[in-house]
C-alpha cells in the first residue's frame, strides 16, 4: 500500500482528434500523463520531423504527404521521466491527381464534345466525378462524358473527384474554344456595263476564323 505522502508513478499517455484523413491533414495532440509531480517537461515527436519541446500539453501538427507516422510522447517531472511511443499512429491517405483530355468531334457551334478523364488514382478508388463545363449548365457526374456548346465563346471546364476515404482534388482547362461558322461575302468594282466584254474585279469580305478557304 501506498503511504499517505507517496505519490503514483509517473505515467506517458496521449490522444489524438483524428487519427487518419486526407493530406494536408492537421491532427490536435492531448497530454493524457498522470502520476508524479507537476510536469515540467514534454518532447513530442510527431513523426514527419516535426518536434514540440515547449512543454506544450495540447500542440497540433500538419501532415502534408501521404504515409503512416509514429508519434512519441516523453514528460518528466523532474524526478521521473516516461516516454509512450505509438507506431503508425497517423494515417494520412494519398489525394487523387486530377487531369482530363477532350477532343472536339466538331468545330463550329453547336459542337460536341467528349472528354476523357485521366485522373490518377491515390489510396482509394474514385466515388464521385463533377464536370463544370463552365456554360452554366448543370454538373455532369459521369466519368467520361460529352457536351455540347451552342454558342461562340472560350470556357474553362474543371473536374472534381472525390475517393471512397473523402480526399479531393480538382483539374482546370482553359482552352475549350467554340467558334462562330463562317460568313461568305464579297463585292464586286463594276456590277453593270452597256458594253460587252465586262470587266470587273471581286473582293472577298468573308469573316470567320482563319484561315479561311
Amino acid at each position: 500500500m501506498l503511504s499517505g505522502n507517496a505519490q503514483a508513478k509517473l505515467t506517458c499517455d496521449f490522444s489524438a482528434d483524428t487519427l487518419k484523413g486526407c493530406a494536408p491533414l492537421r491532427v490536435s495532440f492531448t497530454d493524457l500523463s498522470s502520476g508524479g509531480g507537476t510536469i515540467i517537461y514534454r518532447n513530442w515527436d510527431f513523426g514527419n520531423g516535426g518536434f514540440s519541446n515547449s512543454n506544450n500539453p495540447a500542440p497540433s501538427r500538419v501532415y502534408a504527404t501521404n504515409g503512416q507516422y509514429t508519434v512519441t510522447l516523453t514528460v518528466s517531472d523532474g524526478t521521473d521521466t516516461a516516454t509512450k511511443t505509438v507506431s503508425n499512429y497517423i494515417t494520412v491517405f494519398k489525394n487523387p491527381v486530377v487531369s482530363f483530355n477532350f477532343q472536339k468531334l466538331t468545330n463550329c457551334p453547336p459542337i460536341n464534345v467528349s472528354f476523357s478523364d485521366q485522373t490518377t488514382l491515390g489510396d482509394a478508388p474514385i466515388k464521385t466525378y463533377a464536370w463544370d463545363f463552365g456554360d452554366l449548365t448543370p454538373p455532369n457526374g459521369l466519368k467520361n462524358p460529352s457536351h455540347l456548346y451552342k454558342f461562340r465563346g472560350t470556357y474553362s471546364v474543371i473536374l472534381t473527384v472525390e475517393d471512397t476515404n473523402g480526399c479531393k482534388g480538382s483539374f482546370e482547362r482553359k482552352d475549350i474554344v467554340v467558334v462562330n461558322k463562317p460568313i461568305a461575302r464579297f463585292g464586286a468594282t463594276n456590277r453593270s456595263d452597256c458594253k460587252a466584254p465586262l470587266t470587273t474585279s471581286f473582293t472577298g469580305n468573308s469573316s470567320g476564323k482563319a484561315p479561311l478557304t
